[in-house]
């Protein structure tokens, strides 16, 4: 149910392979690959990443998988388990999956073992998910179509603990099949709101319409954070709609009311709090996504460097927390922002 997410998220992360934040001196000539590391992992899903080999900076762009690699996880330097490899027919790339969710709180590392490249190692920590109270949202502009989108004013708590901490926060609504209905929790996809203002001190826009940010203005308080967002339905929808009934014949995206509904009462709020290197990894790309004016020019390569914390290799091994938070909307203010 989560494939979009997945492969936007892939799409994201395989960036690194051609370079990385560190300071590289790239041999064209030579043509040194180097294992390829990515993979945020969380407190709520199962441990997963992507193992592939890096391909130079101005070749052609071709993704090779490393299969069979030997892939081991450690928390807190005690081996738990070797990573086992998984393609779906539904999958850009293959996985390499653990057995277990990640635990607040602890580091991971991993170590990649190939027979041709060698070994690469990375280090992460699961940070404690943020304490969030107060949360309200209320809609304050009606709109359902591509030029009158749906906007919501917010606001909510956050308890910063007095320790450096980095946030990642977005906002969104679920959409669901429409044979399976609401109350199935079969949810399809999330539809992404863009956060259009806030209060928060040096913000900075990223995926997903979200803002990337750091406790730098308010460190160590109870901080009250508002603003406003919108919701775009129909063009998301419309699209979703497209890549779901792939195989199905021609879809009218005009009719995308009888296939899916939309839970437009709830209002989701997302708030992931980073590792640093998570954290230096969505800003170094930030910073591309802003200077790349084709979004379709991001896939597979990069436009400038992206933060890697992989010895002997490229790429991210990252951890975040995240928590999700909703509010029930009743009624509107038909106030203009």
């Amino acid at each position: 149910m989560n494939n979009i997410y997945t492969k936007a998220l892939i799409i994201i992360i395989i960036l690194t392979h051609t370079s990385c934040y560190k300071e590289l001196i790239i041999d064209i000539e030579n043509g040194t690959d180097k294992i390829v590391v990515n993979g945020l992992i969380n407190n709520m899903d199962t441990l997963s990443v992507t193992i592939t080999s890096s391909f130079a900076p101005d070749g052609i762009v071709q993704v090779d998988e490393l299969e069979n690699a030997s892939v081991s996880i450690f928390k807190n330097d005690v081996f738990i388990e070797n990573l086992v490899y998984n393609k779906s027919a539904n999958d850009i790339v293959g996985k390499y999956s653990a057995n277990f969710i990640p635990e607040i709180n602890q580091e991971y590392k991993i170590s990649v073992n190939d027979p041709v490249l060698g070994e690469s190692k990375a280090n992460t920590t699961i940070p404690k998910p943020a304490e969030i109270s107060e949360y309200e949202a209320k809609l304050v502009k009606w709109g359902g179509d591509f030029n009158f989108p749906r906007r919501y004013r917010y606001s909510f708590k956050i308890n910063d603990p007095k320790t450096k901490n980095y946030y990642f926060l977005r906002f969104y609504m679920k959409i669901y099949l429409k044979e399976k209905g609401i109350e199935s929790n079969e949810v399809l996809s999330y539809m992404n709101g863009d956060v259009l203002s806030s209060s928060i001190p040096d913000q900075e826009k990223y995926v997903y319409g979200g803002l990337l940010f750091s406790d730098e203005g308010f460190n160590g308080t109870n901080h009250t954070i508002s603003g406003t967002a919108t919701l775009q339905d129909t063009s998301f929808i419309c699209n979703a709609v497209d890549y779901w009934m792939i195989g199905e014949g021609d879809i009218d995206c005009s009719d995308y009311g009888k296939y899916v509904i939309m839970d437009i009462n709830k209002l989701y709020l997302h708030l992931e709090v980073l590792s640093e290197e998570t954290y230096w990894f969505y800003k170094s790309h930030a910073k591309i996504i802003r200077n790349v004016k084709d979004p379709s020019d991001l896939r597979y390569k990069e436009h400038g460097p992206v933060f890697s914390n992989v010895d002997n290799g490229y790429g991210i091994f990252g951890g975040l927390s995240k928590e999700i938070q909703y509010v029930t909307l009743n009624g509107y203010d038909d106030i203009e922002e």
